[in-house]
């Protein structure tokens, strides 16, 4: 949201004010994975912008033309650093709260107070500059070395501007967190190993690890690649439900929420977020994490989606109530974010019911195929009206989730004879269209976004095309002259081949390798209506 918050500022004086990093400096190894790009999010305006105007410097290294180093970008007026620290700790802090506010604070007031003190922490001078991100990563070396809780955070910082960034290394960032949480302990139950520590510091060791769990769990299973930490290494508790204000070096103030219908506290939504993270680390280990277990169904199967579903239930029905804000930066604690997350949770959790091998004496469970469809159609049409209702920074994790949705949806139309016989065809356009649309707005933000784009509108037309077709059939209406497509399968173009390998080139889940397969190269034609598929 820092990034939002500076948006509205010329463009020109933003990025001027961030072009600090050109070539980085040798010893900045983090930094020269990084790429830069503009930012997304769109705020209401803020004031002194000229303040922020031609604050980057560069300086030659002595005997190297060639090689620059980065010098620090001047602070922003302590007006503006207020605004956009508030923005952060309001809108991002609410989902991975690993940093403390108070601790913060001080820092911050330390650095605008002295401001020309080059004496001061490169810690504290670390945190406090990471809203202009290349001027922190000339402290980020001395962070690291610390081996301690606030190198962890330094790495989660920048995961931060990664993952709200159309290119980055958060994934490598946030695995590179984990297992830095993983030697210093922070897994492992302060409590059961009678550590002594004080409230405060408990707090935040068990806040780090879990917002380092939290990214890792998303991103391996968006990515198809293995978790970081298997969960029965993991004892170390949940934070306290509790405002972190409440929480101090010497004490905790009041007691922790534990009721549902209790008001919500500034951890509420994120211990909530951890808690689904867990429940979709079990649903990849019950179903999906070896070929032992994917393709295979059976009793012992149904029983652990069962018990997986009624969790995922329980989740949604102790959903916290969202938080007042001055803003509303993000729809993160929302109950629209809460409910995204629900129906994608269910994806998730079916996927290998919607693409596996059905028999005659072994036929498609209709429920599950109808519950499916309605999830993805939700989070097509969700995803347009938050679009439509306020502008907002799409990540590449959204990316993933509303592409799973699109597919699902169509991959229930070619299927299940009961849904597109049922569906109605406004209604098959409408959910289309939404898709379309912000899938749209993403390319024309995020070069990356393009093949999905692309895919979707071929996949969506030749739908379209069937779904026109089966209706004539059904009506008995008189046909006008149809184009047949050839072949065993939709013959779709090799462009789309390559637009399949431009996104596996990025990383995909097995559930979207699956549904984009079956419906790029394995529907045939003569099948639909029939709601058999050959995988």
């Amino acid at each position: 949201m820092l990034e939002g918050m500076l948006q509205q500022v010329r463009p020109e004086v933003l990025n001027n004010h961030l072009s600090c990093l050109e070539t980085p400096h040798p010893s900045n190894t983090i930094s020269q994975e990084v790429q830069f790009s503009s930012f997304s999010a769109s705020t209401e305006g803020l004031e002194e912008a000229d303040e922020l105007s031609s604050k980057g410097g560069r300086a030659q290294m002595s005997g190297n033309n060639d090689t620059t180093q980065t010098l620090p970008c001047q602070m922003p007026s302590p007006a503006i650093g207020s605004k956009l620290s508030k923005a952060y700790f309001e809108h991002v802090h609410t989902q991975y709260p690993f940093l403390h506010e108070a601790t913060f604070r001080n820092w911050e007031e330390r650095i605008m107070g002295n401001l020309d003190d080059t004496s001061v922490d490169p810690v504290v001078r670390f945190f406090v500059n990471i809203g202009f991100y290349a001027s922190a990563q000339l402290y980020m070396d001395h962070v690291i070395q610390l081996d301690s809780i606030e190198s962890i955070q330094a790495i989660l910082c920048c995961a931060m501007y990664s993952l709200r960034s159309p290119v980055g290394v958060s994934v490598s960032l946030s695995g590179l967190a984990l297992r830095q949480c993983i030697e210093l302990g922070y897994h492992r139950s302060a409590r059961k190993f009678s550590l002594s520590l004080d409230p405060l510091r408990l707090e935040m060791r068990k806040r780090v690890f879990w917002c380092s769990y939290g990214i890792d769990r998303a991103a391996s299973m968006t990515l198809g690649r293995p978790f970081g930490i298997p969960d029965q290494e993991i004892d170390i508790e949940y934070p306290m439900d509790i405002d972190e204000s409440l929480v101090a070096e010497t004490g905790v103030c009041r007691e922790a929420r534990t009721c549902p219908a209790e008001p919500p506290t500034t951890m509420s939504a994120a211990i909530h977020t951890f808690r689904l993270r867990r429940i979709w680390s079990q649903i990849h280990i019950s179903l999906y994490s070896s070929s032992d277990v994917k393709g295979h169904h059976d009793s012992t199967t149904a029983a652990k989606i069962e018990s997986l579903f009624n969790e995922l239930t329980d989740w949604r029905d102790t959903t916290p109530p969202q938080r007042l804000t001055d803003t509303t930066l993000s729809v993160f604690d929302s109950y629209i974010w809460f409910n995204l997350a629900y129906n994608h949770s269910i994806l998730l959790l079916y996927r290998g019911q919607l693409t596996r091998h059905y028999t005659l004496s072994d036929p498609k469970p209709v429920d599950t195929f109808i519950q499916c469809s309605r999830a993805a159609q939700e989070i097509c049409l969700e995803y347009r009206r938050i679009y439509i209702k306020q502008p907002v920074s799409y990540t590449w994790g959204a990316l993933n989730i509303l592409f799973l949705a699109d597919l699902t949806y169509l991959h229930c139309l070619w299927t299940s004879p009961e849904i597109h016989d049922t569906t109605r065809q406004d209604e098959i356009s409408s959910t289309c269209t939404a898709c379309t649309m912000v899938l749209v707005v993403l390319a024309e933000r995020w070069e990356q976004a393009a093949p999905y784009r692309d895919i979707f509108e071929a996949l969506a037309s030749k739908t379209m095309s069937m779904i026109v077709d089966k209706h004539r059939e059904l009506w008995m209406i008189a046909e006008a002259p149809v184009i047949v497509q050839q072949g065993p399968n939709l013959s779709l173009s090799n462009e789309t081949a390559q637009w399949v390998t431009d996104i596996a080139d990025v990383g995909m889940s097995d559930g979207i390798e699956s549904l984009l397969t079956g419906l790029v190269y394995d529907f045939r034609t003569e099948d639909f209506g029939q709601g058999q598929t050959d995988f």
